[in-house]
């Protein structure tokens, strides 16, 4: 983990918008009054970054990318921005990657047939085959990917979301080592 997304992490981890001077303690595992007074001494994060130096070049860097921000007031306090919210949802998922369109309709045509025998409807009436093709590329993992699907539509969507769904989650995997 780069001294960045250690920052951002401790940032994220202990909301409540904490000063640069807090933070940069919190990091180098320096005691300081207000880290005891609020426990922060026992928190995971507690001298995560020895290096004074890499800690403000994290704090410079987060700040020009604007992955946090600093609120006026007495203590300048730090929290983090929407974009550093995603850099840092970026790093637990990774990139996303995405199985062989073959693999891919296999599973979702598979499902169709399933579904198709227990419901005894024939299976272009559960779902036609483009927009298994449809589903196959796109491969949705959430509701509004699921919605965006082509052809599928927002009732469909809502109906089979429930199954949809996991295939497309068991399809998507990640990487190790995001940004």
């Amino acid at each position: 983990m780069t001294p960045l997304d250690t920052l951002l992490s401790a940032v994220s981890a202990h909301p409540g918008m904490m000063a640069p001077i807090l933070i940069e303690a919190l990091l180098q595992g320096i005691a300081h009054q207000r880290l005891t007074a609020k426990c922060l001494d026992t928190s995971p994060w507690f001298g995560a970054l020895p290096d004074g130096m890499a800690v403000r070049e994290a704090l410079e860097h987060a700040t020009t990318l604007k992955l946090v921000k600093r609120i006026p007031g007495t203590y300048a306090a730090l929290t983090l921005t929407s974009t550093g919210k995603k850099h840092l949802e970026t790093l637990a998922t990774g990139p996303r990657t995405v199985a062989s369109p073959d693999t891919a309709y296999a599973a979702y045509w598979g499902w169709r047939r399933a579904f198709a025998k227990a419901t005894l409807t024939k299976p272009y009436r559960v779902i036609p085959n483009p927009v298994v093709n449809a589903l196959a590329t796109a491969q949705p993992t959430t509701l509004e990917e699921l919605l965006g699907a082509k052809g599928l539509g927002s009732e469909r969507a809502l109906r089979f979301q429930a199954d949809l769904l996991p295939i497309g989650r068991g399809l998507v995997g990640a990487k190790a080592g995001a940004l």
